[in-house]
Formats: structure tokens, sequence, C-alpha cells
């Protein structure tokens, strides 16, 4: 903190000025795209998470639901190809910001059903 407070040129973490859209239609093995969120600040690199609306087990119902990730760790590529096991469900990505500042993430609005693929 110190650093940041003394530092002539501080570098900030990123900000979102907008959230991620998909672009595609949910079918089973579609390519569905993250069309990238508006954001402020420099030297920002991007990567995305997909992920599906899924009700909280633990919350009563009428709660919430939670995005629960289906791809492994975080993608530099923002396409996704849904399999048969998201058929069903609604999608969303989350784009992950960064700087030399720090990280922000926001998520697309959810898509879907995913239907079969034709």
């Amino acid at each position: 903190m110190r650093g940041f407070l003394f530092d002539p040129h501080p570098v900030r973490q990123p900000e979102f000025r907008g959230r991620p859209q998909l672009a595609g239609e949910p079918r089973v093995g579609n390519r569905l795209r993250c069309r990238g969120a508006k954001w402020s600040g420099g030297g920002l690199e991007f990567r995305y998470v997909w992920g599906v609306r899924t009700p909280d087990p633990f919350l009563p119902p009428g709660a919430p639901p939670i995005f629960v990730p289906v791809t492994r760790g975080e993608r530099k590529e923002p396409f996704f190809r849904p399999r048969k096991s998201e058929r069903g469900t609604a999608l969303a990505c989350m784009q992950v910001g960064e700087t030399d500042g720090g990280v922000m993430t926001t998520r697309s609005p959810y898509v879907g059903p995913v239907r079969a693929g034709s």
C-alpha cells in the first residue's frame, strides 16, 4: 500500500464499464464467443471462464442462482463449444481483466437453455 501511495505513477486496478455479451446460438457443438466488456486502464490482459447457472443447494428456494465453472481454469481465448453435459443449462462467460495493479472480473448475462446440436 505504501508503494502505491507514494508512487508518482501508480498502476491502478482495472475497472469494467459494461458487461461482456455472448455471441452465437447456444447449441451443443456451436462455437460461442464472449464479446468483451468495456474496461478502463492500460496494459490489460484478459482471460475467460465459462459457466452455467445452478441453484445454490445450501440456500432456500428462490435464492439467486450461482455461477458454476464448466471449463478448467481460465482461458486466453474467448471461445467455447457447449458439450452434451451443458444441454438444458443457461451459460455465461466471466471475463477476467488484469494489470500490475490488480484483477477484476465481470460476468455476461446468461443465455440458453443450451439446445441439442443440429
